[in-house]
Parts: structure tokens; sequence; C-alpha cells
């Protein structure tokens, strides 16, 4: 235990419970500005600017915002060249593909 030199042991319902605190001191500081916060699941898809990384439950996520709500989608090291950009991201299997808007626009013939 704690003190004694042994290791410390968390029950399921500590890391539970770190884990919604954890959750909570990265969703209050972006739910301030009026914004709904969404996670961005598997077969779903967000899009916005990326304005920063978070990290929940030891794992990065992106930061979007959008004009009415903020995305948290898995963070890939490939989004840093796009900050402060924005980009759409698809989640499959727990991982986001991205691409950003400007080059999505030039896909269609549009830049």
């Amino acid at each position: 235990g704690l003190g004694s030199g042994g290791p410390l042991v968390l029950s399921p319902q500590d890391v539970r419970r770190l884990q919604a605190m954890e959750l909570r001191s990265v969703m209050e500081p972006l739910e301030k500005g009026g914004k709904a916060v969404f996670l961005v699941r598997d077969g779903q898809m967000a899009a916005g600017q990326y304005i920063k990384r978070v990290h929940v439950s030891g794992a990065p996520y992106a930061v979007l915002e959008g004009a009415s709500a903020y995305h948290l989608t898995p963070w890939t090291p490939g989004m840093e060249a796009s900050r402060h950009r924005w980009i759409e991201a698809a989640v499959a299997d727990g991982r986001s593909e991205f691409r950003s808007i400007r080059n999505a626009a030039r896909q269609l013939g549009l830049g």
C-alpha cells in the first residue's frame, strides 16, 4: 500500500473514479465556452478547426472546434501539421483518418 514500499493497487472503482475526474478536467473548460462537447466514436465523422490535443484516460484526443460544438476525436501525430486549420476526421477502430478541409476542396476541384 501507499507508504509501505509495496505496490499501490487501485480497485476497478478507483480507476473509474480517476477516469471520470480526468474526463471532467478536460470537458469543463471546453463547456465554459457555451458549446456542446462530443466524443467522436467508431463510425462517426467530425469537422472543425484543430485547436489542441488533450489526454483522456491516457489516450490523446484532438479537439476540433466547430461552429456550435467541440468534437474530441482520436489524435494522430500527423494532425500537428494541421493545427489551427479546419480538418475533417472519420473514426474507425479507435483511430482517426483525417484530411484538411482545404485539401478536400482541392480534391473536388474547388481550390
